[in-house]
């Protein structure tokens, strides 16, 4: 049977019960990844909020912007060791671009295994 996990995978912690689902399922992890949230990690791009009251517009400052760069990328390297210690392929799905083909694309190849 095949489940079906769709994350952005920033929780702790995630490896163990992926782990669990894996051995008596075929896992299928979604990894979803919003342009906006990646914002607050790179560098020369922050973005603007609007104030509710106010309606001005503010530049957000991430508590972790010294680090954002390095956080990052050590998340994806983190993420791709996982996926592979756990002998699966994740589909990573981006929110500012069209899901369907992808995922039409990712089954259309698990059916032919």
């Amino acid at each position: 049977s095949f489940v079906i996990v769709i994350s952005d995978y920033y929780a702790e912690h995630v490896m163990a019960p992926l782990k669990v689902l894996a051995k008596r399922h075929q896992l299928v992890p979604i990894w979803l990844e919003d342009p906006l949230e990646l914002r607050w990690f790179w560098p020369n791009s922050q973005p603007m909020l609007k104030g509710i009251e106010t309606n001005e517009l503010m530049l957000a400052t991430p508590y972790f912007s010294k680090n954002r760069d390095k956080t990052m990328i050590d998340h994806r390297t983190a993420l791709q060791v996982m996926f592979r210690k756990l002998k699966t392929t994740p589909l990573n799905i981006r929110m500012d671009e069209p899901y369907l083909p992808k995922l039409l694309r990712y089954f259309g190849r698990a059916r032919k295994c």
